[in-house]
């Protein structure tokens, strides 16, 4: 069986693997994808889809334009002004972590770690915005 990985920057290699593990591999693609849905279906907020939808409608992508004005000590010193729960919560989230996953290794609830989060991005979006 051929096992199909693409990488971030868009190139695609292919694995031969036994029948035993490239089921292993599709099953658990397969419960990734479905808990990454249902964690979007349960943690998005409209602000968040009126945001996007606003950015895709103009054509523009807002992103680069403010990344391309922002340095790094900028980041710096707008991450190090959040409380602490909400620089750890975020900078767990940048590292790549899911809100699930964050919601368990702080015993707290995925909400909680989404209005954490949702209220560091709004202090430094503020942060940038005043600067």
């Amino acid at each position: 069986m051929k096992i199909k990985y693409k990488f971030a920057d868009g190139t695609i290699s292919e694995v031969e693997v036994n029948d035993e593990i490239g089921e292993v591999i599709i099953e658990s693609r397969r419960k990734e994808m479905n808990l990454g849905r249902k964690e979007r279906y349960h943690c998005l907020s409209l602000d968040a889809f009126d945001f996007m939808g606003t950015e895709l409608a103009s054509g523009k992508n807002v992103e680069s334009e403010v990344i391309n004005r922002i340095t790094l000590s900028q980041v710096k010193t707008a991450i190090a002004a959040l409380p602490e729960v909400q620089k750890r919560r975020l900078l767990m989230f940048i590292d790549g972590k899911t809100l699930t996953e964050i919601s368990r290794i702080e015993n707290v609830s995925c909400v909680s770690v989404w209005n954490s989060i949702e209220r560091a991005k709004n202090h430094i979006k503020n942060f940038f915005q005043k600067n």
